[in-house]
């Protein structure tokens, strides 16, 4: 039929617009705020990384691409009069509708194939990736001095040889990196790398440790409330081995259920089987990955009333109404379901599908309004 050829032509040309516009926008913007905790942070490093993000970034976007597309696309045939017209030639508005919604069932499969199968790879890669630039930074000489920064402080050295560092000095500081904790200093160190669990050690020869400790006899006056003052106790050391564990600095670390394939999750609920609180975990992320797939289909029943519905100034209200949707509405009833259901209070099932069950309830009443109630 030449008008549902028109109306899906219209469609898909403006999913795969709003969709490029995103993925850009979202691989620009991404890197400041993800690679900065990456080390050894440089151009060929974020060309390697980027690529897998995009599948990452399309569930979130293509949701959002088809509310946008749905909402447009129906917001100007309506503010075109153009809908009035095809229900006058005797064309029902589903008719129209109905290709639509089998390319939304078709984009609901390819969500759960990228939650299920791209996106534990992509993790992994990233993880790798990351992995490999801190120790190539590592293992790169260096003839000059340089520091190494780490989740709860810092390395400096003079020199590095493959791995070997001269005058190595390691500071530690709190959570809060407020106060320092401990100061090694050491003639050489030598690092050894457990790549799988993301642990470096340092091998430190002649060294000299520095703790600082709370005074239980003295304190001092730190923004207007009286604390413990730290005071250095020295020890000396002919040889340590200092743990440090990187893992937080890789995203995602090697516990990220994202990372992890089904059969991996399905292992570590096995291994968990004693921990209920940890087993429900498991188990309402793996839920969570098959309720996103119906995200495309909902937001296309929601999408083309609002469309038609909005009418004037489509565009603007739809952008307005869509980030209001997603953002105030779906993503905050998934992890509030999330929450619940952590806490048991509300089934797994329940918990993983209630954002689903709210909106499709939504969207069917407005589907409804639209078809039957609406002049």
């Amino acid at each position: 039929m030449l008008l549902q050829r028109y109306v899906i032509r219209e469609w898909v040309v403006n999913f795969l617009l709003t969709s490029g516009i995103l993925l850009v926008i979202i691989l620009f913007i991404f890197p400041l705020f993800q690679f900065q905790k990456y080390l050894a942070l440089d151009e060929k490093f974020i060309l390697k990384v980027l690529p897998y993000f995009i599948p990452i970034s399309l569930v979130y976007i293509i949701p959002l691409s088809v509310l946008l597309s749905s909402v447009f696309v129906f917001g100007r045939l309506s503010e075109d009069n153009e809908l009035l017209a095809i229900k006058s030639s005797g064309v029902s508005i589903m008719r129209i509708m109905r290709p639509i919604f089998y390319l939304t069932m078709a984009l609901s499969i390819s969500v759960i194939l990228i939650n299920l199968h791209l996106i534990p790879f992509c993790h992994s890669q990233t993880r790798q990736l990351a992995i490999s630039a801190f120790k190539n930074r590592i293992f790169t000489d260096s003839g000059s001095g340089d520091e190494i920064k780490l989740p709860q402080g810092k390395i400096y050295y003079t020199s590095s040889n493959k791995g070997v560092f001269d005058s190595v000095r390691v500071v530690k500081f709190d959570q809060a990196k407020e106060e320092l904790l401990e100061e090694l200093s050491a003639k050489q160190g030598k690092f050894e790398i457990d790549e799988e669990n993301a642990i470096f050690s340092l091998h430190l020869n002649k060294v000299y440790i520095t703790r600082w400790e709370k005074d239980k006899r003295t304190t001092h006056l730190i923004n207007k409330q009286w604390k413990k003052r730290n005071v250095p106790h020295l020890v000396k050391s002919d040889g340590l081995v200092h743990t440090i564990d990187v893992s937080s600095l890789f995203v995602p670390s090697r516990k990220n259920l994202s990372a992890l394939t089904e059969r991996q999750l399905n292992e570590m609920i096995e291994q968990h089987k004693n921990n209920p609180a940890k087993t429900k975990q498991i188990i309402l992320h793996k839920n969570q990955r098959y309720s996103v797939c119906l995200t495309p289909l909902i937001f296309a029943f929601i999408g083309i009333p609002l469309g038609i519905l909005v009418r004037k100034g489509s565009k603007i209200a739809g952008i307005g109404i869509s980030i209001l949707l997603l953002f105030v509405g779906y993503y905050p009833l998934m992890m509030l379901g999330h929450l619940l259901g952590v806490h048991n209070v509300l089934p797994v099932f329940i918990a993983v599908w209630i954002a689903n069950i709210i909106f499709g309830l939504l969207s069917l009443g407005l589907l409804y309004f639209i078809l039957y109630k609406r002049n």
